[in-house]
């Protein structure tokens, strides 16, 4: 029992020295899973390709005109930043960029001032490098608008990728998902855009790359039950009728559900001894 405690212990001073930033770990996680579900090397190339990008993008200089235009947005003025991407992390840039401490009771309106152009400035710069590096990598087109060229199914199959690259039923799932994507973001209504000026010349980008995240994600880890059930359990969910609707990887998510499900209390306690989170990083 001595021994256990004491490896107890060190298991807990040694994780309380090693522990991560949780970005840092949500980066791991995200290349495991995409290492996992296209193959290490095509994970590899994709993470080689935003760092050169980035490099390449980090030499490029923002526009001054981007920050002139900033600077003259008003209400109704929501094309004058044409030219910009919105991306998923905008809505958070724009809020930093306007949700200043209110710590003091006093506030000093110059020092404010000056605080209000660094944040503008900052959120431009950032702005404008992410939009080079989305356009570096042929994400975007060179006016601004998603190129959906590059989510095609021959543009996918181009990329070479592994395992789940190599499945067409998955590669197809994964252009339809992608579709949709773009269909949703044209079809949300310009009302709740209009909201905020940048939003309204913007936001449809945004809904877009905030889908395709979800989507890439949800089909990856659709992926990874699909040859889990088919591999531990004997169940190629492409080959037999379960009754359960959808393609091959929903089914296996079905599948997935009802097993775990129907599992007594004892076997999802060792599950989540073996598998779960800890709570130690």
């Amino acid at each position: 029992m001595k021994g256990i405690v004491i490896l107890f212990v060190a298991c807990l001073a040694t994780g309380s020295m090693a522990m991560l930033d949780q970005n840092t770990k949500d980066m791991m996680n995200k290349f495991n899973l995409y290492s996992m579900c296209f193959g290490k090397e095509a994970a590899k190339k994709h993470y080689k390709s935003i760092m050169e990008a980035c490099h390449y993008c980090m030499d490029v200089s923002t526009p001054n005109a981007l920050f002139n235009e900033v600077d003259s947005l008003s209400g109704n003025e929501v094309e004058v930043l044409k030219g910009l991407l919105s991306n998923p992390a905008l809505a958070q840039l724009i809020m930093a960029s306007t949700n200043l401490r209110r710590n003091k009771r006093e506030v000093d309106l110059n020092e404010l001032k000056d605080n209000i152009q660094d944040h503008k400035m900052e959120m431009m710069t950032k702005i404008g490098n992410l939009t080079c590096v989305l356009t570096q990598m042929k994400v975007l087109t060179a006016d601004g608008n998603i190129n959906m060229d590059s989510f095609s199914y021959s543009a996918l199959k181009a990329k070479k990728m592994e395992n789940a690259g190599r499945d067409d039923d998955f590669v197809r799932a994964m252009e339809t998902g992608l579709s949709d994507c773009n269909a949703i973001s044209q079809s949300w209504p310009q009302k709740t855009l209009d909201r905020h000026p940048l939003m309204a010349a913007y936001g449809r980008q945004c809904v877009f790359f905030e889908c395709m995240h979800k989507i890439k994600e949800k089909m990856c880890y659709q992926w990874c039950l699909y040859e889990g059930v088919k591999e531990m359990h004997g169940i190629d969910t492409g080959r037999v009728d379960l009754g359960i609707p959808g393609n091959k990887f929903d089914v296996a998510t079905g599948v997935h559900m009802v097993m775990h499900e129907n599992a007594p209390k004892e076997m999802r306690f060792v599950e989540k001894f073996f598998w779960g989170k800890s709570d130690m990083m």
